[in-house]
């Protein structure tokens, strides 16, 4: 499940870290906090994945949006769902200028929810990443507050 994720397989203790700091990021009051929600299915309340929000510049009001979708949960309109939500919290209570998700070009999907968002392919950077004795390149998409309110049909 880290295919796509700037990090490998983690050691139970890495993973119970990790969690603790997620656990932690639940405000975004000031640059450089992130906010982290686990995505569960309305249905069973069965974890699905994660969305994050990274207040990356005040200065310029420049958010980063993730998402994390359980392979299980794939295809079924969850990361779109969920990501249109997190790009309103940015634009609506954050004052987002501009929101953007940085993707690994061989992850058609995550692609395709940026599509969906309105997100545009702004350019890739090459070789930006070295993870699991490869190096990888890194895709920028973004949309401006502009185009998401202008956008025809919210996801």
């Amino acid at each position: 499940m880290t295919r796509y994720l700037p990090f490998g397989v983690r050691t139970r203790e890495e993973a119970e870290r990790a969690l603790a700091d997620k656990l932690a990021e639940t405000v975004l009051a000031q640059e450089g906090d992130v906010l982290c929600l686990a995505l569960t299915v309305r249905e069973d309340a069965a974890f699905a994945g994660e969305l994050y929000l990274f207040w990356r510049s005040a200065l310029h009001a420049q958010v980063e949006l993730g998402w994390v979708i359980h392979p299980d949960h794939h295809g079924r309109g969850y990361a779109t769902e969920a990501a249109a939500a997190m790009a309103r919290v940015a634009f609506d209570q954050v004052g987002a200028h501009r929101v953007f998700a940085r993707i690994d070009p061989r992850n058609g999907p995550s692609r395709r929810v940026a599509e969906r968002l309105g997100m545009r392919h702004e350019g890739t950077l090459r070789e930006t990443g070295h993870f699991d004795g490869e190096w990888t390149d890194e895709e920028q998409h973004a949309v401006l507050e502009r185009e998401w309110r202008a956008r025809p049909a919210a996801p």
